[in-house]
């Protein structure tokens, strides 16, 4: 039985690399074809990273007033003329 159990695992394997072979070998096929330069950076400017940074500061500061604004008209309490950097619908 260890023996059988020794031959399976082998078995196996040998299947595991053979799959691996075969999809490494398609992914070769493919490549030339990819619209990607193969050579192409990937790096983040730093720069966008702090103006990407500064948006989402500014994103989560109009959400939490959006928030403050729709809970107090939930509660009846919105005063159309209180301070407010959304524009006013009217």
């Amino acid at each position: 039985m260890d023996e059988f159990c020794k031959n399976l695992n082998n078995l196996m394997e040998i299947k595991t690399d053979a799959e691996e072979e075969k999809l490494k070998m398609a992914e070769a096929a493919y490549a030339p074809t990819l619209p990607v330069n193969s050579d192409a950076s990937w790096k983040i400017d730093s720069k966008d990273d702090e103006e990407e940074k500064q948006l989402l500061r500014r994103y989560e500061e109009y959400y939490e007033e959006l928030c403050e604004v729709a809970a107090a008209k939930i509660r009846g309490r919105y005063d159309s003329s209180a301070s407010s950097s959304f524009p006013q619908h009217g």
